[in-house]
C-alpha cells in the first residue's frame, strides 16, 4: 500500500490517502480532486528527478545534508578514478528509496509545485506539503521489483565516428549495476556527474514504478492541436545534431524547469507523451517493450469498445497521422472527423500499444468524458483487466488513479468486486460482463474510493468488508431530481 499525505492544498487542510491498484476520487466540482491527483503525479514523474540531480550538484542547496546525496557523490568519485564502477543497486535502493521519496516530495512542496501548476500567485501553495510513505510489504515488493528489471542507458557523441562517453547497465535478475565510460575533452565533467546522479535516482525510483503518465481532462482537444502546441524550433534544430547536443538540450530543459511554462506540467507531459508515441510509431524512436505484459489483449478489448481499429499511417510528405477504421469497413478516417468517443480514447490506444510497461502509475481525469454509459463501464472493465494482467507477473503492477463524476463507474465497480469472493461461480459469471474476460474481477483490497467534500474533508467511502460504496454524492442529486418531478406531477394534478 502506498500512502500519500497532503496538507494545505486548496480546501484540503490535511488528508491521508491509501493508494491501491485502482483508486477513485469522487465528489462535487471545486473540491480539489484534480489538484490532489495532479500533485501525486508531480512527485512520481521523472522530471522532478532531473531537478533533484541539479540540486544535489549545487553545494548550497537545501539537500546538502541528504544521506542519498552523500552516497551518490561517493559513487561519482569512485567512477572518476577509473571511469568504471560497480554498484549493488538492490542494496542502494533498500538503503535510500525512502530517502529519495522524502527528498523529491520536499523539493516538490517547496519549489516545483508553483511551476508544476504554472501559477504566479504563490499564496495558493505557500503552506502546501505532500509526502509519500511505503508500508513494509510494499517496500519489499519494490525491492524485488527492481531486481527483476533491466536498465540500459548510453550517452554518446555523434559525428563521423560515434563515441560513447557513458554507459549504465543492469541485467534482469541481478543486483549489480555497472557504470562505465571514458573522459572526452569536449564533455564537461559536471555533465557526466549530472547524468550519473540522475540515472541512479531514476533506477532507484523505478523500483516503485517504471514510469508515470497522466491523461488530463483536456486530452480530446489536445490531440487535435498537438502539432501546433508542441512546436519547438530549438528542439527541431538540435534533433539533427550529434547526440551530445540532445543530451545538453535535456539538461538545459531540466534546469529551465525553474523557469516559466505556458501550460500546467500535466498538459505539457501529456503532449510530450503523444509526441513520443508518434515517434515510436514512425520508427524514429526505438520501441522498447516488456514481453511479459500482454498488450495485445488490451488492444483487442479497446478495439471492441471503439468498434474499430486505431493506428498511425505514414502520409510521406504530410508525415505520420492517426487514423480510425470502423469494423466491417475498408474506409480509414482521419481522427479529426471521427466521433468524440474515438478522439477521447486515442491517447489510451497510443499508451497501451507503445508505452505500457506493466509497472506504471497512471492518472486519468474523468475517464467517462464523451462516452455513452455502456462505453464507460466497458472502459472500467478494461482498466480492471489492465491491472490484473500486470499483477500476474509482477509484485508491483499498474496503479490507476481516476477522478470521476459518473455513478455508472461506481455502480459497475461493485459488480466487478463482488465475484472476487464467490470463487466457485466466477467461471460462469464473467460471461455476463461486457468484455467477457475471465480476469475482469477485482479484489476489495485492490480498490480505494475517496469522497472529496466541499468542506475540504476527504472521506474513505468504500466498505471493503461488506463491499459497499457510500455514493450519496450521486444519490442525493438523483433524489432531488425525483423530488422536483413529484412536485411537478402534484401541481399538474391540482390543475386538473
Amino acid at each position: 500500500m502506498l500512502q500519500i499525505v497532503i496538507e494545505n492544498l486548496g480546501k484540503i487542510s490535511r488528508a491521508s490517502l491509501d493508494l491501491r491498484p485502482l483508486t477513485i476520487f469522487i465528489g462535487p466540482n471545486n473540491t480539489n480532486k484534480s489538484w490532489a491527483a495532479y500533485s501525486i503525479y508531480g512527485i512520481l514523474e521523472n522530471s522532478a528527478l532531473k531537478v533533484l540531480a541539479q540540486e544535489y550538484l549545487n553545494p548550497k542547496s537545501q539537500f546538502t545534508n541528504s544521506p542519498l546525496r552523500k552516497e551518490l557523490f561517493e559513487i561519482v568519485n569512485s567512477f572518476e578514478k577509473n571511469f568504471y564502477v560497480e554498484i549493488d543497486v538492490i542494496k542502494l535502493a533498500k538503503d535510500y528509496l525512502r530517502i529519495l521519496l522524502d527528498d523529491v516530495t520536499r523539493l516538490f512542496s517547496k519549489e516545483l509545485v508553483f511551476l508544476f501548476f504554472n501559477v504566479k500567485e504563490k499564496e495558493l501553495f505557500k503552506q502546501f506539503k505532500i509526502a509519500i510513505y511505503l508500508e513494509d510489504s510494499m517496500f519489499n515488493n519494490c525491492i524485488n521489483n527492481l531486481q527483476q528489471k533491466e536498465f540500459i542507458q548510453k550517452h554518446v557523441i555523434g559525428g563521423i565516428e560515434e563515441k560513447k562517453f557513458l554507459e549504465i547497465t543492469k541485467k534482469s535478475g541481478e543486483n549489480l549495476l555497472i557504470i562505465s565510460g571514458e573522459m572526452l575533452e569536449d564533455i564537461p565533467l559536471k555533465m557526466v556527474k549530472f547524468f550519473i546522479i540522475y540515472h541512479l535516482l531514476e533506477v532507484i525510483k523505478t523500483s516503485l514504478f517504471t514510469m508515470s503518465f497522466i491523461f488530463p481532462a483536456e486530452r480530446k482537444a489536445l490531440i487535435l492541436l498537438e502539432e501546433k502546441i508542441m512546436s519547438d524550433p530549438l528542439g527541431e534544430l538540435l534533433s539533427e545534431k550529434p547526440e551530445i547536443m540532445k543530451d545538453l538540450y535535456h539538461v538545459l530543459s531540466s534546469i529551465l524547469l525553474k523557469g516559466k511554462y505556458t501550460y500546467q506540467r500535466p498538459i505539457k507531459d501529456f503532449l510530450t507523451m503523444m509526441e513520443r508515441i508518434k515517434k515510436i510509431a514512425s520508427g524514429k524512436v526505438p520501441f522498447e517493450t516488456n514481453e511479459k505484459f500482454n498488450r495485445e489483449v488490451i488492444l483487442r478489448l479497446l478495439k471492441t469498445i471503439v468498434e474499430g481499429d486505431i493506428d498511425y499511417e505514414d502520409l510521406e510528405d504530410l508525415g505520420i497521422r492517426l487514423k480510425f477504421k470502423p469494423i466491417a469497413t475498408e474506409v480509414s478516417l482521419p481522427i479529426h472527423v471521427t466521433s468524440s468517443m474515438v478522439k477521447t480514447l486515442v491517447p489510451f490506444y497510443g499508451y497501451f500499444k507503445y508505452l505500457a510497461s506493466g509497472n506504471d502509475f497512471i492518472i486519468i481525469d474523468e475517464p467517462e468524458m464523451n462516452l455513452h454509459p455502456k462505453a464507460q463501464v466497458m472502459l472500467l472493465e478494461l482498466f480492471s483487466i489492465f491491472i490484473n494482467l500486470s499483477f500476474s507477473y509482477s509484485l508491483v503492477g499498474n496503479y490507476l488513479l481516476l477522478t470521476t463524476h459518473t455513478p455508472y463507474l461506481l455502480e459497475h465497480l461493485i459488480n466487478l468486486i463482488h465475484p472476487a469472493k464467490v470463487w466457485q461461480t466466477k467461471e460462469e459469471l464473467f460471461k455476463e460482463f461486457f468484455l467477457k474476460e475471465k480476469n475482469v474481477f477485482l479484489t476489495p483490497e485492490n480498490v480505494a474510493i475517496y469522497l472529496f467534500e466541499p468542506s475540504g474533508n476527504i472521506i474513505d467511502v468504500f466498505d471493503r468488508k461488506n463491499i459497499e460504496i457510500d455514493w450519496s454524492t450521486f444519490s442525493d442529486i438523483a433524489g432531488k431530481i425525483s423530488e422536483i418531478t413529484f412536485k411537478l406531477e402534484e401541481i399538474q394534478e391540482d390543475d386538473y
